[in-house]
C-alpha cells in the first residue's frame, strides 16, 4: 500500500504492507484453524547438540537447517547456540590449560615431597623438590583440555602456595632457633 501526503514543496511517499493481506499479493479466504492463514505453525521440540570437545565460553555453535521456517516454501534458517561454560569449584581455565593452586607445608617445600594432585583425568604423583619456593607453578604436561579444533591437550599448571603454621609449640620453636642459629 502506497500512502502520499503534500507538505509544501515536498512530497512523502509511505509504502506499507496491505492490511488484508500482508504484503503476500493474496488473501486467504479459508483459512486453516492450525496456521490460522500463516502458513506456519509453531511448535516446540528437542533437539540434541554435539558439543565439541575444548569448546571455550562464548564459541557460537552453527545448526544448518534447524531455525525458523522460511516463508512461502522456503527452507528453514539456521540455529545459533552460544556455549556458556560454567567455572569449575577447584580448576581455573585458560585455552586448553588447566590452573590449580595447592596447599603445601612448611616442612614439605623446605624438605621436598611427593603430592597427590587431582587432574581432570584421575589423580596423578608431583615430585615437589626440596627448597620449593611459595608461587612455585610445576607443569603437568598432557592432563588439561583437549584442543578445539586441534590435536593433542593443553597442560595443567599447579601454583605451589607455601602455608606457615599460625601457632608452634614451645619444642618447634626451641628447634627453628636453632636451625636460625646454624645458618
Amino acid at each position: 500500500m502506497q500512502r502520499v501526503q503534500a507538505a509544501g514543496f515536498a512530497r512523502l511517499v509511505r509504502v506499507t504492507a496491505c492490511n488484508r493481506c500482508g504484503g503476500r499479493g493474496y488473501i486467504i479466504n479459508d483459512p486453516c484453524k492450525e496456521c490460522r492463514g500463516r502458513g506456519t505453525v509453531e511448535r516446540t521440540r528437542k533437539i540434541r547438540i554435539m558439543i565439541p570437545a575444548g569448546v571455550e565460553d562464548g564459541h557460537t555453535l552453527r545448526l544448518r537447517g534447524e531455525g525458523n521456517a522460511g516463508e512461502a516454501g522456503e527452507p528453514p534458517g539456521d540455529l545459533y547456540v552460544v556455549v556458556n561454560v560454567i567455572p569449575h569449584r577447584v580448576f581455573a581455565r585458560q585455552d586448553s590449560d588447566i590452573y590449580l593452586e595447592m596447599k603445601v607445608g612448611v616442612v614439605q617445600a623446605m624438605l621436598g615431597s611427593e603430592l597427590t594432585v587431582p587432574t581432570l583425568y584421575g589423580d596423578v604423583k608431583l615430585s615437589v623438590p626440596n627448597g620449593t619456593q611459595p608461587g612455585t607453578v610445576f607443569k603437568v604436561k598432557g592432563r588439561g583440555l583437549p584442543r578445539y579444533g586441534g590435536w593433542g591437550k593443553g597442560d595443567q599448571y599447579v601454583k605451589v602456595n607455601v602455608e606457615v603454621p599460625r601457632s608452634l609449640t614451645g619444642q618447634q620453636k626451641e628447634l627453628l632457633k636453632k636451625f636460625g642459629e646454624q645458618r
